[in-house]
């Protein structure tokens, strides 16, 4: 059946090339071709739809079986950009958040700190209520790019957000050790970053060593 289907699609988009529905049947046939194991054809197949112009309606589609099939081949790199272009073309579309929590979690995991911070920095402002952006900082993945104006940029916007003395504390210790390690350049701005964690969490030791 799977075979015969393919072969009613492949007919369909030879005779009828200008079929208004010619999209819908191409983004069908890769999906066949998926199911019959042929994967590197579908992800040929799903990139043509994707890249038609004008977008077809089929696109937001294809990308996201393109992120399924890329990531059937183990292709992370394919994975990465399926996920960036699907969530930078679709912002509200249901699957943009779990597509963008996957982004973030791939581009930390390779260490991709430029890339994982500014997937953070978008979960965040699509999602700003969503708990799960409270594990993600932006301000450690600047700081390890050394990217030092963004990252400072980064932990005051992160300080404003968060209502968790404890975290608030970690963030200010952290910030400290950062200008810290600047050394003499800003230690008097490490010296009020070590301090403002004290006042918010008494028994912070290394605050206090610092």
């Amino acid at each position: 059946r799977l075979i015969s289907a393919q072969q009613t699609v492949a007919r369909f988009l030879r005779e009828s090339p200008n079929d208004p529905q010619k999209n819908a049947m191409a983004y069908l046939n890769a999906r066949l071709r998926e199911a019959g194991g042929n994967i590197a054809d579908a992800i040929s197949l799903y990139r043509t739809v994707a890249e038609q112009t004008p977008a077809a309606p089929e696109r937001a589609e294809a990308l996201a079986a393109r992120v399924r099939a890329a990531a059937l081949l183990s292709n992370t790199s394919m994975v990465e950009r399926c996920l960036a272009e699907f969530t930078e073309s679709f912002p509200s579309d249901p699957r943009t958040r779990e597509f963008l929590l996957r982004l973030y979690r791939q581009r930390a995991g390779q260490n991709d700190h430029r890339g994982a911070a500014e997937t953070a920095h978008r979960f965040k402002a699509a999602f700003p209520q969503d708990p799960a952006g409270a594990a993600f900082s932006e301000f450690f993945h600047h700081y390890a790019a050394g990217d030092n104006g963004a990252a400072i940029a980064a932990f005051q916007a992160e300080r404003k957000l968060s209502t968790n003395r404890a975290t608030t504390a970690e963030a200010h210790f952290e910030l400290g050790v950062f200008y810290h390690e600047r050394m003499f350049a800003d230690v008097d701005q490490a010296i009020a970053e070590y301090e403002q964690a004290v006042k918010l969490r008494g028994d912070f030791a290394e605050a206090h060593y610092h």
